[in-house]
């Protein structure tokens, strides 16, 4: 049987009736997601393609409430994960998505079936996960993600981290918050490769 990956996105938001032009500037300028979850399922038939994998793009309500949508969703995840037939599964999640999936690993009966936990411009409570050992951590941002610096400021009191010290690094230069989402190219040691590709690369790596 083929592992599984799981895709979760991070949070979902809608421009206000009132004052769309300000507000598209406004989210523009800190790089926020507008919209809905549609590159989720992009990404999901990118990496079909390579047959590694099955895949599945986790839908949730991608509030910012940990009571009414993080732990609500972190649990439907956990159920998922547990009734799932796979015995290795790789987690990645988008910022508020890489959350939920730390939540989900925590609440599943069935954590060993975890191999990986792939973030993405999340945002962490402090410089360290408190994850089992066999889940591999790579922890994926942008120090000129503005949108990570707001949500550090905004969820944690000002004490939360971009950088973990149990896991692996992986620092992407000139990225916005939604850039993580588009097949762009960037640059990661020295070359040139699609965003997509590298996630593949990081999806792949044992």
């Amino acid at each position: 049987m083929k592992s599984l990956l799981i895709i979760i996105h991070g949070r979902k938001v809608n421009l206000p009736k009132s004052f769309k032009a300000f507000w598209r500037r406004f989210y523009s300028y800190f790089g926020v997601d507008i919209g809905d979850d549609k590159w989720s399922f992009d990404l999901r038939r990118y990496i079909e393609k390579f047959n590694g994998f099955d895949v599945l793009a986790f839908n949730w309500t991608g509030g910012i409430s940990r009571l009414f949508s993080i732990n609500p969703s972190a649990k439907k995840l956990a159920k998922l994960i547990d009734n799932s037939p796979h015995q290795k599964i790789v987690l990645f999640g988008k910022s508020l998505g890489g959350t939920v999936a730390e939540i989900a690993i925590k609440k599943s009966k069935y954590r060993n079936k975890i191999s990986k936990i792939i973030y993405v411009a999340t945002p962490h409570k402090s410089n360290k996960v408190l994850l089992p050992r066999s889940v591999k951590i790579v922890n994926i941002y942008s120090n000129e993600d503005k949108v990570l610096d707001l949500a550090n400021i905004l969820l944690h009191f000002c004490l939360g981290s971009k950088h973990l010290k149990n896991g692996r690094n992986i620092i992407i230069k000139n990225l916005c918050h939604s850039d993580f989402n588009k097949n762009i190219e960037i640059y990661h040691d020295n070359k040139k490769i699609a965003l997509y590709d590298f996630y593949k690369k990081i999806i792949y790596e044992q």
